[in-house]
């Protein structure tokens, strides 16, 4: 039993070794530049100024439903703090640190989902989930994820960190039918975001 708990250690340790230098070798080549070529998913800045036009919601019976009528961008100016430091907090904490992408959770979530044998975790940032949002979808595969941090420092380089949280609370989906943090604070709380409390 010893011997067996002894090889599963090496062999965790060894892949956690491998997946180490693995991320070391994104994180310089992606720094460097040199994935961008790679991605299979051009990077559009019109797709960040998010509006209700882009937005197409179906039933059930595929039937296309009318858009969110109530979906208006709003300034991040317009939106009070506290509101922002709830989503940092719960989504990314070291948004306003990273450039982008948070290695330290990625190995986290790569060893689990290792684990696990199946893509459960995804570490993603804000930023990376803007460019989810705007350009891709939601499969888990190994190709999406390339793209999205390929397109994600593309998004750091062109956008300040404001405009890029500005991007994430108006394209967010908060359920209803309310897309946004202006269509979400109306539709649950008949306010403003400005007006938003703590609670």
């Amino acid at each position: 039993m010893k011997k067996i708990a002894k090889n599963a250690f090496k062999i965790v340790f060894y892949i956690g070794i491998v997946l180490f230098f693995l991320v070391l070798s994104l994180f310089t080549l992606y720094n460097m530049g040199f994935l961008n070529s790679f991605s299979t998913v051009p990077f559009d800045s019109k797709k960040i100024e998010f509006n209700k036009s882009q937005v197409e919601v179906f039933s059930n019976n595929n039937t296309l439903l009318s858009p969110d009528s109530t979906h208006q961008n709003i300034e991040l100016s317009d939106i009070n703090k506290t509101t922002i430091d709830a989503f940092i907090s719960i989504e990314d904490k070291n948004f306003y640190n990273h450039k982008g992408l948070n290695y330290k959770r990625m190995l986290k979530a790569t060893l689990n989902n290792l684990s696990r044998r199946k893509l459960s975790e995804g570490a993603s940032t804000i930023s990376q989930q803007v460019i989810k949002n705007t350009h891709l979808n939601n499969e888990k595969t190994f190709r999406r994820k390339f793209n999205e941090i390929i397109l994600t420092k593309e998004l750091e380089d062109r956008l300040s960190k404001d405009e890029i949280m500005s991007a994430y609370l108006n394209a967010i989906y908060f359920g209803n039918g309310a897309f946004g943090i202006g269509s979400a604070s109306q539709t649950f709380f008949s306010k403003k975001p400005k007006d938003l409390s703590l609670n």
